[in-house]
């Protein structure tokens, strides 16, 4: 600031402070700013300038892109273990054996003349 400000305490430098508070200020050096989109600055090479932007939508669809691969290629894999997996079934009495895969497609059906009988 320009003013002078008395170095006193209390309520009375506090008021001198206000009173100063109009005093005028040196010009402070301001750079423009240069605003960038979410979708890069602009320029012809579509970047913008500068830091590159860390909301790049290409980069971001990009790694989109390769996980819904890397998820692909694992389901794939798990359907195949489930596929050969067999599990059992049986009914309370166990007279009733269903066998079936782990993508719930049965494989084989077995009744026994106890389970026929009792209907």
């Amino acid at each position: 600031m320009l003013c002078a400000v008395p170095q006193r305490a209390g309520l009375a430098a506090r008021a001198t402070q206000k009173q100063h508070s109009r005093c005028v200020r040196p010009a402070i050096s301001r750079r423009q700013l240069k605003t960038q989109a979410l979708f890069g600055g602009g320029n012809k090479e579509g970047g913008g300038g500068g830091m590159p932007n860390p909301f790049d939508m290409g980069k971001l669809m990009e790694s989109v892109k390769k996980a819904q691969q890397l998820v692909q290629v694992e389901t794939q894999r798990v359907q195949g273990e489930l596929d050969a997996t067999e599990f059992d079934g049986y009914d309370e009495d166990e007279t009733v054996k269903v066998v079936m895969n782990g993508n719930q497609v049965p494989k084989s059906v077995e009744i026994t003349q106890e389970a026929i009988d009792t209907g």
